[in-house]
């Protein structure tokens, strides 16, 4: 199709249309006039948008400024960058259930074991709520990745392993940025033996020793989240991260320590591995019983796996798995009772050492739960047939089978526990293989008090109104914990790992290409240093720190994979804008345009 002399080069002009549609001697054949339309309609390409969503300072100050530091970077680059501030149950909410978001900058409970990648990352998760790749994230390969590392040997696993972090690295689904460390305030005069960071797990509060030669009365402790107290319920997503303070009254089979899972729960196990296909045979400690004296038995294991893979219990035609622990509880194929203190549990085609992690989901009492497994009709909370009332229970009297019980909550910023002298770690001669390390609670009383802020949990400290303060303290507190000589400031590696997450199913940010691009405006370094005041170290990977990162995804003063594009904090952003150029973006007037 050629021009006519007098458009100018400028396209087709209304006069030439209107003789085109009036019979005019110029003919247009049928793909000549499907690019008259398209230059006609097309519309103007808008401005690149993105926002991101994080909480409010007093919520979370370090992630507020990530979010902060990226949204700058991004203007800078020519796009419209905007943050939202949210609630931490509206954030959790949209990015954890819903999906309802562009970009993200919040913190990710990590896994002692790789597996916990699978759940965050493999397709088949796509669509579920809690921490099952709320990326939206496919890819084959990773996927094939994934299950391989699950079923391979310790020895050839870290190549396999390897492989997945190099993928992750490759495709970014989420920006790992930094993790940070924990820091908590302690007072030694009333208890000894604190781990380096304090009560950094259910097991840090049953090290402590009480200097008084009887059990103490009280151990008070200072938290600064609202939901510690709030709910108690072990498998609600929207209120349990970590559930150290639920992980007291509840207890799995097995527990994490020094590396490796060992019996808890369980009094001891045996594996076996046949035709590929690999099982576990649990013994429970005798005697063992919930806080209520209902026995507890292998009944109550096999249920808590049935309960936990589906809580409506088979009543509907879709299951409703509990998200808290989904990674572990997809690992067990079959769990059955095989005697009152004896169950099989099958994890099909996984190796003993990643199977383990089934063996550290807290056991639930059927008497109690079973007729959770009904629909929720809980006003508020967006509850629909994906929701069954097992996930949005508060629990407000829990019953467990831990070192502590429930005793009560004399308002929604206080929680107090008692000691279980039934507990095997309280009875005198229990077999107890976690004795030499784990003497049990060493006093009557446990109370958990809510603070508004760090500086305020920190002052209790300080004023002899608490013994410590639980971890997660914000950085900017440590002068205050430095200057009371009667109190110690605790350190240590958080299991948190703050990031940026991408909705891959979106676009631009489908494209790899993209996600790398913009990942690339972060510097790591500077955040640990200007927003973390040094308490953390930089994270190229979400393993960083751990002895699974080969040294391709070592840190070494920049990362690896996605190098900032520019130096201490500051942006080339010439380089920056070639990046995106690189890409097939478009600026005009300094506005970087949607593809």
């Amino acid at each position: 199709m050629s021009d006519s002399s007098d458009r100018g080069g400028t396209g087709p002009t209304r006069r030439h249309l209107l003789a085109a549609g009036a019979g005019s001697t110029l003919a247009l054949a049928s793909g000549c006039l499907q690019r008259v339309r398209t230059l006609v309609d097309r519309p103007a390409r808008d401005q690149l948008s993105l926002r991101i969503k994080t909480l409010p300072a007093d919520a979370d100050e370090p992630g507020t400024r990530i979010a902060r530091f990226l949204a700058d970077r991004l203007e800078a680059v020519g796009v419209d960058a905007e943050i939202t501030l949210l609630r931490e149950d509206e954030l959790r909410r949209d990015v954890l259930t819903k999906g309802e978001f562009a970009l993200y900058v919040y913190r990710m409970p990590l896994g002692a074991d790789p597996d916990f990648l699978r759940p965050r990352l493999h397709s088949v998760f796509k669509g579920e709520s809690g921490w099952q790749n709320p990326f939206g994230l496919t890819d084959i390969d990773l996927d094939s990745l994934l299950e391989e590392q699950r079923q391979t040997g310790s020895g050839a696993r870290r190549a396999v392993v390897d492989d997945v972090l190099a993928d992750v690295a490759r495709l970014q689904p989420f920006v790992p940025v930094a993790v940070p460390d924990e820091i908590s305030a302690t007072r030694d005069d009333r208890f000894t033996n604190w781990r380096p960071n304090g009560l950094d797990s259910t097991t840090g509060y049953l090290r402590l020793d009480a200097q008084a030669d009887d059990l103490a009365e009280e151990l008070v402790v200072v938290a600064t989240d609202p939901r510690t107290t709030q709910n108690l319920n072990p498998i609600a997503a929207e209120f349990r991260d970590r559930g150290t303070v639920t992980g007291l009254v509840y207890e799995p089979l097995g527990r994490r320590i020094g590396g490796r899972v060992r019996p808890w729960l369980a009094e001891d196990w045996e594996w076996e591995t046949t035709a590929g296909s690999t099982s576990v045979r649990v013994e429970l400690r005798e005697d063992s019983a919930w806080h209520d004296g209902e026995a507890l038995t292998a009944s109550d294991v096999a249920f808590t796996y049935r309960f936990m893979s589906d809580t409506t219990l088979g009543q509907r035609e879709a299951t409703v798995p509990a998200p808290r622990y989904r990674g572990r509880t997809s690992l067990v194929e079959d769990a059955v009772a095989t005697g009152d203190t004896v169950v099989r549990i099958d994890v099909g085609e996984t190796t003993p050492e990643v199977g383990a992690r089934a063996l550290t989901v807290p056991i639930l009492p059927e008497h109690v739960w079973r007729e959770k497994s009904s629909e929720a009709e809980l006003a508020g909370v967006g509850v629909n047939d994906r929701v069954t009332e097992a996930l949005v229970w508060e629990n407000p009297q829990p019953v467990g089978s831990g070192p502590l019980a429930f005793d009560s909550r004399p308002n929604q910023g206080t929680l107090l526990l008692e000691r279980n002298d039934d507990h095997f770690l309280h009875r005198a001669g229990s077999p107890a293989p976690t004795d030499a390390l784990y003497g049990g609670a060493d006093y009557q009383h446990l109370r958990i008090r809510v603070a508004p802020s760090s500086t305020a949990a920190v002052q209790l400290v300080v004023d002899d109104a608490a013994d410590a303060t639980v971890p997660g303290t914000d950085p900017d507190v440590v002068p205050q914990i430095g200057q009371a000589s009667e109190v110690t400031l605790r350190v240590g590696r958080s299991p948190w790992l703050y990031h940026v997450g991408f909705d891959t199913g979106m676009e631009p940010l489908g494209n790899p290409h993209v996600r790398r691009a913009i990942a690339r405006l972060l510097d790591k370094a500077w955040i640990v240093d200007e927003v973390l005041d040094g308490y953390g170290q930089p994270a190229p990977t979400p393993l960083a720190g751990t002895p699974w990162v080969s040294d391709a995804l070592a840190w070494d003063g920049q990362d690896p994979e996605v190098p900032f594009v520019g130096s201490d904090g500051d942006l080339d952003v010439t380089e920056a804008r070639e990046l995106f150029r690189d890409i097939g973006f478009q600026y005009e007037d300094d506005r970087l345009l949607n593809r």
